[in-house]
């Protein structure tokens, strides 16, 4: 009897605890940037379906504001409030896995707060909460040459605003060390934070390059300034005519004083001829608008044929889509009498040589076993549009090798027919950087700008504080395989107390610009070196007696610059040495022929072998390093002193194993070689020829992974050999050997990795 009245009451139990709605969301807070997409997640946790339920999303304000409502399978927002309206939805094909999570688009600083997600049904409801912290990436940074210091420094002042939260300010050298300066100051208003941190900095060598970086938690951006030496020495022309104008009754004083300052003038000219090296910046991405561009297109595809009864019509757009590289992209395409396109077959192929197939929608779902390689997991269709007619497919993270002709096949069993859309990328170089580079005789001042990597290519424009277009030299343009790169100069003159320019860059679709602001103290600098130079043409004769005084002593400064010349470049060689790594050679990629040492640091000629044939294993005279990197510093040494010919250096890990290549960098190579015990080559393209004052007994081989760069030193003289600079890497890098051919015992020897003492 106990068992006939318990056994009910335990059903019971079990089955409203097994109907018990439950929803799950994210517990820690969302944190977004103004004007991007969000998607809040909200989910019935045991993926219930809520197809026929009702989900409801408001916001804990003052008026438990409306967000969106999911009532009677569809969305009813006739009480939604007024700032949401067009920006909400749920993923209605998610509904029945019980996703209600919200996707709220272009987001504002207002939608900053606490959400609630509500789900009932008719029996029970429960509810989540999610919090939205919206943040706000300010103005681009600008950099004031505010006026000279009393030490010989250049005073600099970033600012920038509309920041939320504040940001943390740093200023940084070309290496990317962090520099001192003064305390940020920080005002906050109705738009945001508003920063401003002021830096003196110094004559470090003929190119300093100095940067301002403002970042958050989860985002960073910085502008970049070039001053060349001549500024600096420019604030020390002023100081010296003061000190000169006390002691005017002394003439050989202020003879020797101008001499002094000239000499120093000469030893930053002659250190101007180290090195100068670009440096790629943030690139930022656009908003999506591939939404938009189906809308437009929308009513103009429907609008451009007569329909026909029972004949299947595709249509696509006239004109070419223009789309930026990383950017999402809609390529319309529709069967114009709106006739469902569910039960037919959609295919997307590019009509290139190989006929690739971008998508293919054939029996109710994606069969895409034979897609190209390149379109995984980047396309799709709106399959809950097919049954309106609309064919159109999504292609994601835009890619620069998508631009092209797309065809748009649809077929049912009777009829078929096809549609052409032509895609254009174009691709958004590095912000422009501005630099300051020399004095002009006229007491202007010689601004470059330069920017990389855009296509097609851009615009360059110079402007002042009102946008008025300034007059310039013609553009220098160059073209490589990362787009354009490109440089302009001009001369700008002191209009007023705080000289504004801009520097502008402009595509059909897009703009990108920097600016400075140049202090007039800066062009009355320049003013004096003009007067100074013409003053020195009037005492030029008193001079020469004591020119001839100073020759020997001159003799003697050019020797000790030489030699501090030369100790510069041996310290800079002995760093790159502090980053020595231990190499050892790859058994599974060596050519069967090559002939490895026990420890795997020899390798040469040797008897062919037979060895498995895998991936890995080169079918030509190389083998590769075990060892792999992919970012940071590395350096490795290689004793070559009985070779006579030999290819040394390092290439990224997809390179063509089977086939010979041509050996440059746009091959994955970056290597130099030694042919005919002679003649040196770095194998750029095109070659470069190199000429050494000896054979190199030892090579050193440095990458620098972030910096783009790979050096290669003669070890016994401590000097470069040669630099492969500007490189972009994106994957694994391994040390190469080729030994080459015996050469009937001449070359017999082995290349061999040493250790670096």
């Amino acid at each position: 009897m106990l068992l006939c009245v318990t056994l009910p009451i335990l059903f019971n139990v079990m089955e409203s605890k097994a109907e018990l709605l439950q929803v799950v969301g994210s517990e820690a807070p969302l944190i977004a940037v103004a004007g991007e997409d969000l998607v809040l997640p909200c989910f019935i946790k045991a993926k219930t379906s809520a197809v026929d339920m009702t989900v409801e999303w408001y916001k804990l304000d003052k008026e438990n504001s409306l967000v969106h409502l999911y009532k009677d399978h569809d969305d009813v927002n006739e009480n939604q409030a007024q700032t949401y309206r067009g920006r909400t939805s749920v993923f209605k094909e998610e509904l029945q896995k019980g996703n209600t999570s919200l996707k709220l688009s272009a987001l504002r600083v207002s939608d900053e707060g606490e959400y609630k997600c509500l789900v009932e049904n008719k029996s029970m409801s429960n509810e989540i909460t999610v919090h939205v912290i919206v943040e706000v990436q300010g103005s681009q940074p600008v950099i004031t040459m505010e006026s000279y210091d009393n030490s010989g420094g250049i005073n600099l002042v970033c600012e920038s605003r509309g920041w939320k939260p504040e940001p943390e300010v740093l200023w940084l050298d070309r290496e990317g060390d962090t520099l001192p300066a003064e305390d940020t100051q920080i005002h906050r208003d109705a738009e945001g934070f508003s920063v401003k941190r002021r830096i003196t900095v110094y004559d470090y060598s003929n190119s300093n390059r100095f940067y301002c970086r403002l970042m958050q938690k989860h985002h960073m951006m910085e502008t970049t300034v070039v001053i060349n030496s001549p500024f600096f020495s420019s604030g020390k022309w002023i100081v010296g005519i003061l000190v000169s104008s006390c002691l005017i009754a002394a003439g050989l004083i202020l003879i020797s004083v101008v001499l002094c300052n000239k000499d120093i003038h000469r030893v930053k000219q002659n250190a101007d001829q180290q090195r100068q090296r670009e440096k790629h910046e943030f690139m930022k991405r656009r908003k999506k608008f591939a939404e938009m561009l189906l809308c437009v297109t929308l009513p103009i595809l429907f609008s451009v044929m007569e329909s026909k009864a029972e004949q299947l019509q595709v249509v696509g757009p006239d004109a070419p889509l223009i789309a930026v590289a990383g950017e999402d992209l809609v390529l319309p395409c529709f069967i114009k009498a709106k006739t469902s396109a569910v039960d037919m077959t959609v295919e997307w192929y590019k009509p290139d040589r190989d006929h690739s197939l971008v998508h293919l929608y054939k029996d109710h779902g994606d069969t895409n076993e034979n897609q190209a390689q390149t379109y995984k997991g980047r396309t799709s269709v709106f399959e809950e549009e097919l049954q309106n007619g609309n064919a159109s497919l999504k292609l994601s993270a835009l890619r620069v090798s998508d631009e092209g002709e797309y065809r748009c096949l649809v077929e049912n069993k009777s009829m078929s027919n096809e549609t052409t859309v032509y895609v254009i990328v174009e691709v958004k170089g590095s912000p422009p950087v501005i630099m300051m580079e020399s004095y002009d005789n006229s007491g202007g001042i010689n601004l470059v700008c330069e920017s990389r990597g855009w296509k097609p290519e851009p615009e360059v424009l110079w402007l002042d504080r009102e946008g008025v277009t300034l007059p310039a030299e013609e553009t220098q343009i160059h073209r490589d395989a990362e787009g354009f790169s490109v440089k302009r100069q001009i001369t700008v003159y002191d209009y007023s107390d705080s000289n504004r320019f801009y520097c502008r860059l402009l595509q059909k679709h897009h703009m990108m610009e920097t600016e400075v602001i140049i202090n007039s103290k800066f062009f009355a600098a320049g003013k004096w070196i003009v007067g100074i130079s013409i003053s020195a043409c009037f005492i030029a004769v008193g001079l020469i007696l004591i020119s001839v005084l100073h020759y020997k002593k001159e003799i003697k400064r050019v020797k000790q610059n030489a030699e501090q010349l030369r100790l510069a470049k041996e310290n800079e060689f002995m760093k790159k040495r502090k980053f020595a790594v231990d190499v050892t050679l790859d058994p599974d990629t060596a050519h069967p022929e090559l002939k490895l040492s026990d420890d795997n640091k020899e390798v040469k000629l040797g008897g062919k072998k037979t060895l498995p044939n895998t991936p890995k294993r080169f079918k030509y005279n190389s083998v590769l390093g075990k060892q792999s990197f992919c970012s940071g510093r590395f350096y490795y040494e290689v004793d070559v002193e009985k070779k006579i010919e030999w290819t040394l250096g390092v290439v990224k890990e997809s390179i063509n194993r089977e086939t010979w290549v041509e050996r440059n960098p746009g091959s994955g190579f970056w290597t130099i070689k030694l042919r005919n015990n002679t003649k040196y080559n770095a194998n750029a393209d095109p070659p470069v020829p190199l000429t050494l004052r000896e054979k190199v007994e030892k090579v050193g081989v440095f990458v620098d992974y972030e910096e783009g760069l790979v050096s290669f030193y003669d070890v016994n003289s401590r000097s470069l050999i040669y630099s492969f600079t500007g490189q972009t890497f994106t994957e694994k890098l391994y040390p190469y050997f080729s030994p080459r051919y015996n050469e009937d015992g001449k070359n017999a020897d082995a290349i061999k990795i040493t250790e670096v003492n």
